[in-house]
C-alpha cells in the first residue's frame, strides 16, 4: 500500500516510550524501509533501541490486520472472514446494547492498553456506555513506580536529562539517554542492551531481584556516609529507620541474591553518588514484579537522601499542567457514570491502592479496575460475571 510520504526521509521523534529520540525515518517508493538516530536532535546523543529499530516489522508485517474479520466456525479453530467497517461497527453495537439491556453496563469490561490518546477513547466509550469496569495494564506499566514515586517525595519525577547530568543511571529501560562528553553512564538490567554495551557499569541482576540490590545500593550510600547529609536533615524524615532496615542488605548478602558482586555494588554505589547532578531513570522492566512499587520506593529513596531532587540534572516534577495531560475526567467523560454504578465496580469493597486521591493526583481521573477482579469475574462469576470485554491495545491472554 503506497503513502503521500515524499521521496528521501521523514525528521521525526520515535513514539515507542517517553523518551521520543530523534528519528530519521527513510522513504523509497512510499515507503519507510530504514530508521536512524537524526544527528539534528535536540538529544542527538540518543540513539534508537530495540523496539524503535523493530517498528518497521510491526507497520509492514505480512500478518498486520487492515480490515475487520469476523470468526467463521467454533471458537479456536482459527477461521475467519473478512466483513465492512459498517457490519462490524453494529454487530458490536447491536451486542453491546444487548448485554446492557439484559446484564447491566457492569457486564461489559473495556481492556486498553498502552496509556496514550487511543487509550483515552476506550476509557470515554467505556464511561458512555456506563460500565465501571475499565481495566489496564497499569499495574504492571508506569503506575506502580508513579506510586512509589509520589509516595517518597511528593510528585511524579522524571530525570532532567536537559540538565545535561553527570551521571546517569538507567534502570530496566532499554532507553539510550543524551549523555555529555564525560558522563558516566550506568545500567542495570537482566538483558545486555545496547544501551548496556555503552555503559561505564554494567550490573546484570537476577530477575524479578531489583528491590534487594536497590536496598544493597542504599546500604553502602548509608554505611559508607555517601549521602547528602545537609538534604536529608533538612528535607527527610525516618532516616534512622531507613538505617536501620538496610543494616540486613549488605553487599555480600545482596550479592547472594542478586548474583551482582558485592565490589560491583559498592563500585556503583560510590560511582552514583559522587555527583552533585546525577539522575536515574526507571523503565516498564523493574514493573513486572511482585514487588514492583516498593522497588519504586528504593529507588526514590536513592535519589532523595543523595539531595537529587528538583535540581537541573536531576530528578524534577515533570506532572505538566492540565492542557498537557492525558486522560483527564473530561476527556474520559468520567462524570457520566452514577454512583450506583462505581459501586458495581468488581472489588470496589477492598479499597485496595491505588485509592482515587492517589490517582486523581497522579491523571486527574477516576482509579481504574484491578485486573484480578475481572479473571475473578469471569472464571467463578464473584460478585458476578461479566458478559464480554471491549479490547484495544492490549493482549490479556
Amino acid at each position: 500500500m503506497k503513502s503521500n510520504l515524499k521521496e528521501g526521509y521523514i525528521r521525526t521523534v520515535c513514539g515507542e516510550c517517553r523518551m521520543q529520540c530523534g528519528m530519521l525515518v527513510h522513504v523509497k517508493d512510499g515507503r519507510a524501509v530504514k530508521l536512524e538516530s537524526d544527528p539534528a536532535s535536540p538529544n542527538p546523543g540518543n540513539k534508537l533501541c530495540e523496539k524503535a529499530t523493530a517498528s518497521l516489522e510491526r507497520l509492514y508485517h505480512p500478518d498486520r490486520l487492515r480490515f475487520p474479520l469476523k470468526r467463521k466456525g467454533e471458537r479456536g479453530e482459527g477461521k475467519w472472514e473478512r466483513i465492512s467497517w459498517d457490519e462490524a461497527l453494529s454487530t458490536i453495537a447491536n451486542r453491546l446494547l444487548e448485554l446492557r439491556s439484559s446484564h447491566g453496563a457492569e457486564s461489559v469490561a473495556f481492556i486498553k492498553g498502552h496509556y496514550d490518546r487511543r487509550c483515552d477513547l476506550i476509557s470515554r466509550l467505556g464511561n458512555a456506555f456506563g460500565t465501571p469496569n475499565i481495566v489496564s495494564i497499569d499495574n504492571t506499566c508506569y503506575i506502580p513506580s508513579a506510586s512509589g514515586r509520589l509516595m517518597t517525595y511528593g510528585f511524579d519525577g522524571r530525570p532532567d536529562f536537559s540538565g545535561y547530568p553527570d551521571c546517569v543511571m538507567c534502570w530496566g529501560t532499554s532507553a539510550n539517554p543524551p549523555l555529555k562528553k564525560g558522563a558516566k553512564f550506568i545500567v542495570v538490567d537482566s538483558i545486555r542492551t545496547e544501551a548496556a554495551r555503552q555503559a561505564d557499569i554494567w550490573l546484570q541482576p537476577r530477575p524479578a531481584t531489583d528491590l534487594a540490590l536497590a536496598l544493597g545500593i542504599l546500604n553502602v550510600i548509608i554505611t559508607e556516609k555517601l549521602y547528602n547529609k545537609d538534604f536529608v536533615d533538612k528535607w527527610t524524615t525516618g532516616f534512622e529507620k531507613l538505617e536501620r532496615h538496610i543494616q540486613q542488605y549488605s553487599p555480600g548478602k545482596v550479592a547472594e541474591i542478586t548474583w551482582v558482586s558485592a565490589e560491583k555494588i559498592t563500585e556503583t554505589a560510590r560511582l552514583f553518588s559522587g555527583y552533585r547532578y546525577a539522575c536515574l531513570q526507571t523503565g516498564n522492566a523493574s514493573e513486572d514484579t511482585y514487588n514492583s512499587t516498593q522497588f519504586a520506593r528504593a529507588a526514590s529513596i536513592i535519589q532523595s537522601v543523595l539531595g537529587l531532587l528538583d535540581i537541573p540534572g536531576g530528578t524534577v516534577d515533570a506532572t505538566g499542567k492540565p492542557i498537557d495531560r492525558e486522560g483527564t475526567s473530561s476527556d474520559i467523560l468520567s462524570d457520566m457514570l452514577t454512583q450506583e454504578q462505581l459501586k458495581k465496580k468488581l472489588g470496589a469493597e477492598y479499597g485496595h491502592f491505588p485509592a482515587d486521591p492517589l490517582w486523581h493526583t497522579i491523571a486527574n481521573k477516576p482509579a481504574e479496575l484491578q485486573p484480578q477482579y475481572l479473571l475473578t469475574s469471569i472464571l467463578e462469576k464473584t460478585p458476578y460475571q461479566v458478559q464480554a470485554a471491549v479490547i484495544l491495545g492490549s493482549n490479556p491472554v
